[in-house]
């Protein structure tokens, strides 16, 4: 059985949107890809952003049909792709620059998903719809999970808490 964390349990919405894609599972991941960048909105406006990052669920992104940015997309791509038996890993990373000069007020990072299929593991970008075989010299992976929530991140404030234990 795959795990999944507190936000990106799989709910029946979640089982109803993951049924519309096949079976074969490197193919999977390409339709979710799509299905994401087709369904989801990405709203930038720093409001929304404020009231919403970090504190949604997988299946309260995919009902409200927007996204704030990488976090979102990747907790949806998790919860859909662990619907169809995908083991899939949340990866939080930094710009590797930024660590060398961190501004608390600009943090720079993102969030990618590594995927497991025939023993071999993939990373997927779901925000820029990519697939590489690792995540590559400018980023620095500061924590993996199940979802933002597991690694004790729930809003800009534990973000920051979050980087500063890590680093």
């Amino acid at each position: 059985m795959i795990t999944s964390g507190t936000q990106t349990v799989i709910t029946e919405n979640i089982k109803m949107t993951a049924d519309r894609f096949g079976v074969e599972k490197f193919a999977t991941v390409f339709e979710i890809l799509e299905w994401l960048h087709k369904n989801l909105k990405l709203v930038s406006g720093a409001e929304f952003k404020r009231e919403y990052f970090r504190k949604r669920t997988a299946d309260e992104i995919i009902q409200s049909g927007v996204a704030t940015g990488c976090t979102d997309y990747a907790l949806v791509f998790c919860a859909l792709a662990r619907a169809k038996g995908i083991v899939t890993i949340y990866v939080e990373v930094l710009d590797a620059d930024w660590v060398e000069h961190p501004d608390y007020d600009d943090i720079r990072g993102h969030v990618f998903c590594e995927v497991v299929i025939d023993g071999k593991t993939y990373v997927v970008d779901p925000q820029g719809v990519a697939v590489r075989p690792w995540i590559g010299r400018r980023y620095v992976v500061i924590g993996k999970g199940l979802d933002s929530w597991d690694l004790g991140v729930g809003n800009i404030e534990t973000l920051k808490s979050f980087i500063q234990k890590t680093l």
